[in-house]
């Protein structure tokens, strides 16, 4: 299918999910007008055609690095989630200007001294090494565009699974937006979580902040489900001081 939709040159938007596709069929590199292509085998299509504007990786542990940029200049739109051994990402001068940028759920390039400092004391930081002397290193575009996104790139997290499971489904109890606490993952640490149906799955206790802050927003704005003021005055509910996330 995607070979025949290749064949005529004109294909502009790809989305490929779970379709085991070993490789990518070399018609896509008749397609010129390409401009949304999203699947992990993609990046000798995207050096060779130049005009992508959006470039997404999600769940592909075994990245570890990118091509080069330089004959990408329309890209705007960078996005890595949970890419966790990506170590170092190539410079971002060529492209832009740069219209979102994000490195969700950590990545080596997070810890390892590519943007700076070494630090390996985030949960997401395990397994990783500091780079040595001679390894690629951030140039001065790279860390402008992780400081103007820097909300969406390497924030901390727990590090926790946010599968339901017996343990996290029974703490809330069925009542949604509850706080609950999960061992973390330091000895005798505890992680602060929301009551909540992650993914249209059961209701459970989650630690993602994001989702956190979400529901705080939502209480500020009086938006969405009206707040339970016993339950989420930890969330701000009816003028209460809502927790930092």
């Amino acid at each position: 299918m995607v070979k025949a939709l290749a064949a005529a040159g004109r294909l502009e938007t790809l989305q490929l999910i779970n379709q085991q596709l070993a490789t990518l069929p070399d018609e896509l590199r008749g397609c010129h007008d390409l401009k949304y292509l999203y699947d992990p085998t993609i990046f000798k299509i995207v050096d060779a055609s130049g005009k992508h504007t959006a470039f997404l990786l999600s769940r592909m542990n075994g990245i570890t690095e990118l091509p080069s940029l330089t004959r990408a200049a329309q890209l705007d739109r960078m996005e890595f989630t949970m890419v966790k051994h990506l170590a170092w990402i190539p410079d971002l001068k060529p492209i832009g200007p740069v219209v979102h940028f994000a490195v969700y759920k950590g990545a080596h390039l997070c810890c390892n001294g590519f943007l700076g400092a070494c630090d390996l004391s985030n949960p997401f930081c395990e397994d990783t090494r500091c780079l040595d002397d001679a390894s690629p290193k951030a140039t001065t575009a790279t860390p402008q565009v992780f400081n103007i996104f820097s909300a969406d790139v390497c924030e901390p997290y727990s590090g926790l699974s946010q599968t339901p499971t017996p343990a996290t489904i029974q703490i809330c109890d069925g009542v949604p937006f509850r706080q609950c606490q999960l061992p973390g993952l330091q000895p005798n640490s505890t992680v602060v979580g929301m009551c909540y149906n992650h993914r249209m799955q059961v209701l459970a206790c989650n630690t993602d902040p994001t989702t956190i802050r979400v529901r705080i927003r939502q209480i500020q704005d009086n938006v969405g489900t009206p707040c339970d003021p016993v339950e989420e005055a930890w969330l701000g509910c009816e003028g209460s001081t809502a927790i930092t996330m």
